[in-house]
């Protein structure tokens, strides 16, 4: 090929980048997002996966890891009009996993306690009819909220999920808002 596949100049004078399926030039390259070095790495990527930049390819791939993650380890049956299909990320799963194991220490009854989504942007750990959790575990965004004691905007920042563990006392409580209410 004699002719870079996304501006069609001729290579003559200008880097020349091997892709898996064709070649771009050095120009094109950098105003895709790959700095230099990707140049050696470059024949991994299919000009159809990268033409709309590195971040929309990175974006794109991340969410197939996730879907992928997620068929392979999960199955779950949705109950109710307003839920959606559980898709969550393996950490999410791990933080479900830690209050489960806080409120079973308790002695609580596990039976009413259920990993939903009512939300695009968080998952929700439901207790019978409450929301005793809600939790997002991201690249960008790490975090618990107990909305039985704390308003909407109140979030506890987290690093791993372990760190679950950290509010058990939080968690307690709640569970104890609930069944006095319940």
């Amino acid at each position: 090929m004699k002719t870079c596949i996304r501006c069609g100049k001729s290579f003559f004078g200008r880097r020349r980048i091997r892709l898996k399926d064709s070649e771009i030039c050095g120009k094109c390259f950098r105003e895709l997002g790959f700095d230099r070095s990707y140049d050696k790495l470059s024949d991994i990527y299919d000009y159809a996966d990268i033409r709309d930049g590195i971040d929309a390819y990175s974006e794109r791939r991340w969410r197939q890891d996730v879907t992928d993650a997620v068929a392979s380890s999960v199955s779950v049956t949705m109950t109710g009009a307003q839920e959606r299909d559980l898709i969550c990320t393996e950490e999410e799963r791990e933080i479900f996993e830690a209050i489960r194991s806080v409120l079973a220490g308790r002695g609580a009854d596990l039976s009413p306690l259920r990993l939903v989504r009512v939300s695009d942007n968080y998952l929700t750990i439901k207790y019978g009819g409450w929301d005793l959790a809600r939790i997002k575990y991201t690249i960008g965004a790490k975090w618990i909220q107990f909305p039985v004691l704390e308003t909407s905007t109140e979030r506890h920042y987290i690093e791993s999920p372990d760190d679950a563990y950290l509010y058990a006392d939080l968690l307690e409580n709640s569970l104890a808002h609930i069944e006095k209410y319940d």
